[in-house]
């Protein structure tokens, strides 16, 4: 119990963050004129909105600039995004995206932006782990019980989502690839409704995000059978990984990430980036977002677009092979 408090500790003081980018000479050439617009995709209230209001106040210090939060919710984040894009390309407009700029590509055949081409990266924000979680009812304490119980009567499991397209439909998808079970999509209009036929036994499983599941796990109304990642997770010691119980390729998880319409000059972009791994390193950002379920990453432009490459590749996959299509 002791090391678990300590990798704990450790993770909310922030100790395992990237080292924060330093600024290069011509960054500090480009300074905001006006306030920063960070637009968020998604309603107020969702992870993706905490995460833009507990780092906005601290990358304003560090700019000398106040940072406005801006919500533009709507069409799986497709109208905040395309806000971004028609902006000018000067610095002071970003976009906080999720795990959806990545899936959008391939799910959404008329987008009206060319991710790649109209928007650059910044800096990536975060990522956190994805977790299968059953009713109690279920009679399986590890995926391995799991996908044999599924074996004994094929299609009598179903997992519950969010909805066509979510990040815990294409979770339940990528997880039928890698294991061959043959388990039933129940889609919700929402997680919260599709959550409350999970625990009360109508859907035996559900995927999703480790912020969500902690306090379900922790009351007892889940069941947590494995968890996303290459190693466990300091809020669940308990819980073993995917690579643990011998499917290493279920790697579903979330992202976020800072992006400005392309175009926009290299000085303002070293800057920005310069300046939101000095809010990601801060003490108390760090710990807060820990508390929240956010592992946070940081690091360069470059690295966020490797990220984003491969992230949008891996889900293409998953929606051309399970073959998934908008309902």
């Amino acid at each position: 119990m002791n090391s678990i408090r300590l990798i704990v500790a450790a993770l909310l003081s922030g100790a395992f963050l990237h080292s924060p980018v330093a600024a290069s000479t011509d960054s500090e050439d480009w300074q905001p004129r006006q306030a920063i617009q960070l637009v968020v995709p998604f309603a107020p209230g969702g992870g993706t909105d905490i995460l833009a209001r507990i780092l906005a106040p601290e990358l304003g210090k560090d700019l000398g600039r106040t940072v406005i939060v801006v919500n533009k919710p709507g069409a799986s984040s497709i109208i905040g995004t395309e806000t971004v894009v028609q902006s000018a390309a000067d610095g002071h407009t970003l976009l906080l995206a999720d795990t959806a700029l990545m899936v959008n590509p391939s799910l959404q055949p008329n987008l009206p932006y060319d991710t790649a081409r109209d928007l650059t990266p910044i800096v990536h924000i975060a990522t956190s782990p994805v977790v299968l979680l059953v009713n109690p009812s279920v009679p399986a304490n590890n995926v391995r019980e799991l996908i044999e119980l599924e074996g004994k009567k094929p299609g009598s499991l179903s997992y519950a989502s969010g909805g066509y397209g979510s990040s815990t439909h294409l979770a339940g998808e990528l997880f039928k690839l890698e294991t061959g079970a043959s388990i039933t999509h129940v889609p919700y209009k929402g997680t919260g409704l599709a959550f409350a036929d999970v625990v009360g036994g109508h859907v035996p499983m559900i995927f999703a995000g480790i912020g969500t599941a902690g306090q379900f796990v922790k009351d007892g109304k889940l069941r947590a059978l494995a968890i996303t990642g290459e190693q466990r997770h300091p809020l669940m010691p308990d819980v073993p990984t995917f690579l643990e119980s011998g499917f290493p390729n279920v790697n579903s998880r979330s992202d976020w990430g800072i992006l400005a319409k392309a175009g926009t000059p290299e000085p303002a972009k070293k800057r920005l980036n310069a300046s939101i791994n000095t809010a990601l390193n801060d003490r108390d950002v760090g710990r807060r977002l820990a508390e929240l379920a956010f592992d946070l990453k940081g690091g360069s432009p470059e690295e966020f677009s490797q990220v984003i490459e491969t992230e949008t590749k891996k889900w293409a996959n998953v929606i051309n092979e399970a073959k998934i299509k908008l309902e």
